[in-house]
């Protein structure tokens, strides 16, 4: 959290300012420091760019960044650091920054975004250590560039950052074990203190009650299978697989326009052929759907769609997403529901965005996916199945972005931002869908001593052991593996982590 989250971005941020103290007595001087970029109106016009792109962060994105230029001195939070830094910065420096700089700085954050995920690959985390064995080697060469005068420019979280793969592979994902985790549950069972007076012997016995609530419904997952309440006034659909479609919806079926018409029809035509096709959409349902706003995905995201968010003027959109494990930027104008081959699906209609410029990714390290919404008389409309649907994108736009769309159709050149650690959702989300059951009729099992688990019997005296480094999930070290989760492979499991530099940059380095 503090690495990452304040540490590293107020070293670049005192850099690309020209704050940092020069060293004149051995020689340094700041008209050397070609990395300065962010003063004056530059820096300015960067603070309002950040400020401005609020209300396309969907609500899902916690705090939205301030402007750094007003802001950045003034209790700016560790998320709007995360948001700004390694969100919307790699975008909107683009042309600013000098590109061997700009370059540079997209290694560190490609790397992050890998390193703040809760699941990771061995191949994933191969490449964050090689991107920031490769980040700082190069920080030497065009920061401090071997001189004595220039030592304080190398703090020690430049070399912390270089452990971060390895140490995942050691302790399990940091986005789990770090900071945060602790802070939120110091905010969530300080706010369950009941007692004044005695405010740390209720905290204990509420961190007591806690741990054994979370013991017991690990033990026995069957306890927390409550579901959320529904109401029969709030239209709710769910669809299994913890996707759920959500109010607002039409009351009735209404006719779609041509195009949408023309590529309904193709869809089913797709999948059950065209006599089926043309007896469901035309005959059956008349070229008419019942729309909703709404789908709530397994990760705890709320995606919107067009439909509502124009016509409310909504202040933050979230109607972008990505689909499936590949990353294709869509926007959803709206979900439907209709029945073919004998089933009913649920679907949603999206508007693609162009082709994304490939020569930007490359230089980003993958970092920046820049493209262009078509204007309505040239946008491209598909049918998707809503399960498709992985998570919702901030789409922010730059128009000093290049992009590869054709002359011909002209739009808004957007690039993407994804929720950083967005898979932690899959926690939160879960925690936020389910009513747990009353941690007095849990405690009451507990205290009770009726239970046993494998000669266990629990008492308010016992508490409840640690997990040892003999009782951990083994890691698989094979290119497929998670942390955390066991591998089906037939082979030996390796309790070790992998060595992971691998690269010249990294050899270099070590």
């Amino acid at each position: 959290m503090h690495l990452f989250g304040l540490n590293i971005p107020d070293l670049f941020y005192r850099h690309w300012h020209g704050s940092f103290e020069c060293d004149t007595r051995n020689g340094d001087s700041k008209v050397s420091w070609d990395w300065v970029c962010l003063l004056g109106e530059t820096w300015a016009k960067h603070g309002e760019q950040v400020a401005s792109a609020r209300q396309f962060l969907p609500g899902s994105f916690d705090r939205p960044p301030r402007n750094p230029a007003e802001k950045i001195s003034s209790g700016y939070k560790c998320w709007e650091f995360l948001n700004w830094f390694y969100g919307m910065a790699p975008g909107f420096l683009y042309g600013i920054l000098p590109e061997q700089y700009w370059k540079h700085y997209c290694k560190l954050v490609a790397a992050v975004r890998i390193v703040f995920q809760r699941r990771s690959s061995a191949a994933q985390r191969t490449r964050a250590h090689i991107l920031l064995s490769d980040f700082a080697h190069d920080y030497e060469v065009l920061y401090v560039r071997r001189k004595v005068s220039r030592i304080h420019f190398v703090p020690q979280c430049m070399h912390s950052i270089t452990h971060a793969p390895t140490e995942t592979c050691r302790v399990g994902s940091l986005i789990c074990t770090c900071q945060f985790a602790m802070e939120r549950i110091i905010g969530d069972l300080g706010a369950e203190i009941r007692q004044p007076l005695n405010p740390f012997a209720n905290l204990s016995q509420r961190a007591l009650r806690r741990a054994r609530v979370n013991a017991l419904t690990t033990m026995l997952p069957d306890l927390d299978n409550a579901t959320m309440p529904t109401s029969s006034k709030v239209p709710l659909v769910d669809m299994g697989d913890n996707y759920t479609l959500l109010h607002p919806r039409e009351p009735r079926s209404h006719p779609v326009g041509d195009d949408e018409d023309i590529v309904i029809l193709r869809y089913i035509e797709d999948c059950v052929g065209p006599v089926h096709a043309c007896a469901c959409w035309v005959d059956n349902m008349r070229s008419c759907v019942q729309r909703w706003a709404r789908c709530r995905l397994p990760n705890g995201q709320i995606c919107r769609s067009a439909w509502k968010e124009v016509a409310n003027g909504m202040t933050q959109t979230a109607r972008n997403v990505r689909v499936s494990s590949l990353y294709y930027l869509q926007q959803v104008q709206y979900y439907f529901r209709c029945t073919f081959g004998g089933q009913l699906q649920t679907l949603a209609l999206i508007s693609k965005y162009g082709p994304l410029d490939q020569t930007l990714l490359q230089l980003s390290s993958g970092v920046v996916w820049a493209a262009q919404l078509p204007e309505p008389p040239c946008r491209q409309l598909e049918v998707i199945d809503i399960k498709g649907i992985v998570a919702t994108v901030a789409m922010i736009p730059c128009n000093s972005l290049p992009c590869a769309m054709s002359s011909v159709c002209k739009g808004q050149v957007y690039f993407a931002m994804d929720k950083l650690g967005v898979d932690i959702d899959d926690i939160v989300g879960a925690l936020e869908r389910r009513v747990y059951i009353s941690c007095c009729n849990i405690l009451g099992v507990i205290n009770s001593g009726s239970c046993n688990f494998g000669g266990l019997r629990p008492n308010r005296r016992r508490v409840a052991q640690p997990l040892t480094r003999e009782t951990r999930a083994p890691i698989c070290s094979c290119s497929h593996g998670e942390v955390g989760v066991y591998c089906s492979c037939s082979h030996e499991k390796n309790t070790q982590p992998a060595e992971l530099n691998t690269g010249p940059a990294a050899k270099a380095y070590k």
